[in-house]
């Protein structure tokens, strides 16, 4: 954009350009379509905007949001009506540093994430997005749940105990993969959380869970009976 650059950004600016930044403009010439669904699978909202005259502004802001069509008739189309989508502002120009001023706006803390998955990044950047992404409501569970099994695996390779036990805690193994359900209940374990290992292996079993392991939490059950 010609009238903005990012050197003239301050925090106020930012949050508000955040918001216009992933701003699109929806065009369908399909006169049966009268409404566009954007579903992004990090939130439990769906937004529904009415197309008028062809046209809708709708946000878009991770890149694997699914957009719906709607006809009259309360149908939905996912790709079998064309439609064209483009961004009123150029995005990749401006999101790095509105992040940098305002990394608590909601649709630039999914936007980073899901762009931080694709590239499969991590380290402490990464770390601190988590533990925001944690603390947003309205989040689908199994998302927020991805969250706090990253920040465990990060606080674990860097010996961070006090951390760790805390997003330990949080953890809802419902949701996570069986091989990272089996490691996680082994971690419980580890670091002396016996009630939850015990709940645990009472809900999925305790197949390829280590011996050693099973050995220490069965060693612990018993010194705690009146046996």
């Amino acid at each position: 954009m010609d009238f903005l650059r990012n050197s003239q950004l301050d925090e106020e600016i930012a949050e508000i350009l955040a918001e216009l930044l992933f701003c699109c403009q929806l065009e369908c010439t399909n006169p049966k379509v009268k409404e566009v669904l954007i579903i992004h699978k990090e939130e439990k909202k769906t937004e529904r905007v009415p197309l008028v005259d062809g046209k809708a502004i709708v946000s878009r802001y991770t890149e694997n949001a699914e957009i719906l069509l709607v006809d009259e008739e309360g149908g939905r189309y996912l790709s079998t009506i064309d439609y064209t989508v483009q961004h009123l502002l150029p995005l990749e120009e401006f999101v790095e540093s509105c992040y940098a001023l305002c990394e608590n706006n909601r649709k630039l803390l999914l936007y980073m994430m899901v762009r931080m998955q694709l590239y499969r990044k991590t380290g402490t950047d990464m770390v601190e997005l988590c533990r925001q992404l944690c603390l947003l409501p309205d989040v689908e569970e199994s998302f927020r749940q991805n969250c706090v099994l990253r920040l465990v695996n990060y606080y674990y390779d860097n010996f961070e105990g006090e951390r760790l036990d805390s997003y330990l805690q949080q953890l809802d193994l419902k949701e996570i993969e069986e091989s990272e359900r089996i490691r996680m209940i082994e971690l419980f374990i580890i670091r002396d959380h016996y009630e939850q290992a015990m709940e645990s292996i009472k809900q999925f079993g305790y197949k390829n869970i280590g011996i050693k392991r099973l050995a220490k939490l069965c060693r612990k059950m018993v010194s705690q009976t009146n046996i």
